[in-house]
């Protein structure tokens, strides 16, 4: 396995259900807009969790494209909201900031828990959300796969004239593991086009949690240990 460690050019993102990591920067911020069904916008600010790996393999951004699930809860325990989809729509001019917009009911003015995760699920069933890793993967970044839950954070409704703000963290509940192949070292030709990977515990499959409890142990099923990485462009050696 050391040996593997050591076996491509480029980042290869490989997505480990069982070995949760924790992650978590300050978020902020509901701004909404005016529409019948209430538009409304969040920003997540420059030290927000974010989604895109950089080129060093450790720093992340927000992209074009990443959706945000989002729940509403009143007080008295009603959901107005449940697994609500927004999308990033801008930056702020200094881009220290993300807007992410979506369309949720119009709210009475009460006191309400927000949850969030990203990006959307494939199962949403209640708070309990479900994701499915694939044990065939291509070895570039997916965000789909970088999946993150967001804390708890209590503020009043978000509606068409007002303006509220939440003050939130996301937790990434999976490993990105990098691989790499130093050119004079490896016995492999210019390319190496596949690889498979075996772990001692499974790392692949559906996981599913609740997104109330972001600190909860996940369930999973449909479980694999081994992942396979295969590039039909190949990937350079060194």
């Amino acid at each position: 396995m050391y040996n593997l460690m050591k076996i491509l050019s480029r980042i290869f993102v490989l997505v480990v259900a069982l070995a949760i990591a924790s992650c978590s920067n300050d978020g902020d911020v509901f701004n909404p807009t005016t529409n019948r069904e209430a538009e409304v916008q969040f920003a997540l600010s420059a030290d927000a969790t974010r989604t895109m790996i950089g080129e060093d393999g450790r720093t992340t951004n927000w992209v074009v494209g990443d959706k945000i699930a989002l729940w509403a809860q009143k007080d008295s325990g009603e959901f107005v909201a449940e697994g609500a989809q927004f999308m990033l729509h801008h930056f702020s001019t200094e881009y220290t900031k993300a807007f992410f917009a979506g369309n949720i009911a119009e709210q009475t003015d009460d006191s309400y828990t927000y949850y969030m995760c990203s990006p959307m699920p494939g199962k949403v069933d209640g708070t309990s959300v479900t994701y499915t890793l694939p044990a065939e993967q291509d070895g570039t970044y997916n965000g789909a796969y970088d999946i993150m839950v967001a804390r708890a954070t209590e503020a009043g409704a978000i509606t068409a004239s007002g303006q509220t703000e939440l003050n939130t963290s996301f937790i990434h509940q999976m490993h990105a593991l990098k691989i790499t192949v130093p050119e004079k070292e490896s016995n492999f030709a210019s390319k190496i086009y596949k690889l498979e990977i075996t772990f001692p515990n499974a790392v692949v499959g559906d996981i599913t949690f609740d997104v109330t409890n972001p600190n909860g142990e996940p369930t999973y099923s449909n479980t694999s240990n081994t992942i396979v990485v295969e590039s039909a462009e190949g990937i350079a050696v060194g």
